[in-house]
């Protein structure tokens, strides 16, 4: 940390450790006790500090890829499914409509980015496959809404600055689309917030 032992402070080396112990808990798949450390370790992080949410964002993805009893309905399974969501329907963005088989994927995306790259990796997309062979894809914004062939309607909603799939539940909030997590999603003042 660029720093000299005796200087620390025991909320800097505190942090290490609890990361350090965190990470080892997560070679072990042992997700819970994983995010009991992180949680101890979040303690000395600062106010503006990203990595705590970003930390807990992969920690829930690796137990989603890792559960052994996959209580998620997944609609169309490929080998893939695990990092992809394959919808059958339509996307729609802007008064534009595309039909057929859909693919987004199922985590944001975290990595590092260029701002002078068009096509920037950390966009979230929806990639359309069409009949004739051709692929074509959006990229996701507020707006970009898709329609099931069986005629549920799915929206992106902007979370901690992603966009992530839901579906509305029945007291009008909304979770995630094709996840067996717990979080539920609440509009308030054009924006989305986990609901407590």
């Amino acid at each position: 940390m660029g720093k000299e032992y005796k200087k620390l402070k025991p909320k800097d080396y505190n942090k290490v450790i609890y990361l350090n112990l965190s990470l080892t808990q997560l070679f072990l798949l042992n997700f819970n006790k994983a995010l009991e450390y992180l949680e101890t370790a979040k303690q000395g992080a600062g106010m503006m500090s990203l990595w705590p949410d970003e930390a807990k964002a992969n920690i829930t993805s690796l137990m989603t890829v890792n559960q052994n009893n996959f209580t998620a309905k997944v609609e169309n399974p490929t080998f893939d499914s695990a990092y992809y969501i394959y919808i059958n329907g339509t996307v729609s963005q802007n008064g534009k409509t595309q039909t057929g088989k859909l693919k987004t994927d199922r985590f944001a995306n975290r990595t590092e980015g260029s701002i002078l790259a068009s096509n920037d990796p950390t966009e979230s997309k929806v990639w359309i496959y069409k009949d004739n062979g051709e692929t074509d894809f959006v990229v996701v914004n507020d707006k970009t809404t898709i329609t099931t062939d069986k005629g549920l309607e799915l929206k992106f909603i902007k979370y901690n600055g992603v966009f992530i799939l839901v579906e509305k539940t029945a007291d009008s909030s909304f979770k995630k689309y094709e996840s067996s997590a717990t979080e539920i999603y609440a509009e308030k003042d054009g924006k989305f917030e986990l609901k407590q």
